[in-house]
């Protein structure tokens, strides 16, 4: 992952691969890796602490998505963790033009993200996610979205 302005790589396989890698590319290793890799994966890592919004953008991993405040890049450039206070739609047409999508992860007013227009495919897979799980429409009928 990326995050201010130091790039962590995670070395796995056949422990001689692992050292001339890491040999190959330099750096420095972390002397506490088990417990930065845990960190991040359970969102206690420093940069996710804080009262500012908290965004997480997932999209291709070769976009090009400009700088909108503090980020933690993740997934080789996939996702991104975003700490700014943003306007949604603002973000939803960076995300949709880097081919991906946004979602407030924490702090703020997440209503908005329920009220978001759907694609027609998007519509359908609702639907049929919808009718798999409850064929008898009983669970929660127009709470999420008024057509379902």
């Amino acid at each position: 992952y990326w995050a201010e302005g130091t790039l962590f790589l995670r070395l796995s396989g056949a422990e001689n691969a692992v050292v001339q890698t890491a040999k190959h590319w330099g750096g420095e290793p972390v002397s506490s890796a088990t417990a930065l890799w845990r960190q991040l994966r359970e969102f206690e890592h420093p940069f996710f602490a804080g009262d500012k919004q908290l965004w997480r953008l997932s999209h291709k991993p070769t976009a090009l998505v400009p700088k909108l405040g503090d980020v933690l890049i993740d997934w080789g450039g996939a996702q991104r963790w975003l700490r700014a206070e943003q306007d949604r739609e603002a973000l939803q047409r960076v995300a949709e033009e880097a081919g991906g999508h946004v979602s407030l992860f924490r702090g703020g007013d997440r209503t908005s993200e329920l009220k978001h227009r759907l694609s027609k495919l998007e519509k359908t897979l609702q639907q049929r996610l919808k009718k798999a799980f409850d064929p008898e429409g009983i669970l929660n009928p127009g709470r999420l979205y008024s057509w379902m």
